[in-house]
């Protein structure tokens, strides 16, 4: 009998975690996407860090579309992190019984870097920080990203945290760009693994109208 339940220890703690079932989820459907010749996937990462033991699976993508195949394309990233105290608390519960905290799981955002307009570049060039600033700060480009995130997420669908950051220099204004990050602020297990494709594909539809606004600019 302690032979059996040792062997059952061993076999809980080298079961798939949260992260490795989730980057599955994400991974597959983007890549199903991919395959249907709706986006791109640019690039893909699969991160460990010793010193914190943490991990993060990032995915880059963009539309196939003719007009979005130039270098200067707008790149979606959609990021999936884990840190140390999620996987020990997982193991723990699997040595001892019972479920994880729910404060254990992953950590799920997307970001979406976009050129500042002309007008928006001109009108902060002087007055750019790297960083985070308040949305009510931001102007045309900001406010567009807003305006197209707010028509996507419909009541009941779970919202995430929509933060704007400046990057650039004011010695190279050409290069200035806004980051959209869209951000769950709640860490995510299995019980979220449903919604996940939906999630991507609302994230996905802002990268689609941000494209369709350029080109009818």
């Amino acid at each position: 009998m302690q032979a059996k339940a040792g062997m059952a220890v061993v076999q809980s703690i080298t079961d798939p975690t949260i992260f490795d079932n989730l980057r599955v989820v994400v991974e597959g459907a983007l890549y199903e996407r991919d395959l249907a010749g709706e986006i791109l996937v640019v690039e893909r990462r699969d991160l460990v860090d010793l010193a914190a033991f943490s991990r993060s699976f990032r995915m880059k993508v963009r539309e196939k579309a003719p007009a979005a195949s130039s270098q200067e394309a707008v790149q979606l990233e959609f990021r999936l992190t884990s840190q140390f105290m999620d996987f020990a608390a997982e193991k723990a519960a699997a040595i001892w019984g019972g479920s994880p905290p729910s404060t254990a799981g992953c950590m799920l955002e997307a970001s979406l870097r976009v050129p500042l307009s002309p007008a928006e570049r001109s009108g902060k060039v002087a007055e750019l920080r790297p960083e985070h600033l308040p949305l009510g700060a931001l102007r045309e480009t900001g406010q567009a990203v807003e305006h197209i995130a707010a028509g996507i997420w419909k009541e009941g669908r779970e919202r995430p945290d929509l933060q704007l950051y400046f990057h650039g220099t004011v010695s190279s204004v050409a290069a200035i760009e806004l980051e959209a990050r869209f951000r769950y602020a709640r860490p995510l297990d299995e019980d979220d693994a449903a919604w996940i494709p939906d999630m991507l594909e609302d994230c996905l539809a802002v990268l689609q109208q941000w494209n369709a606004r350029g080109m009818d600019a």
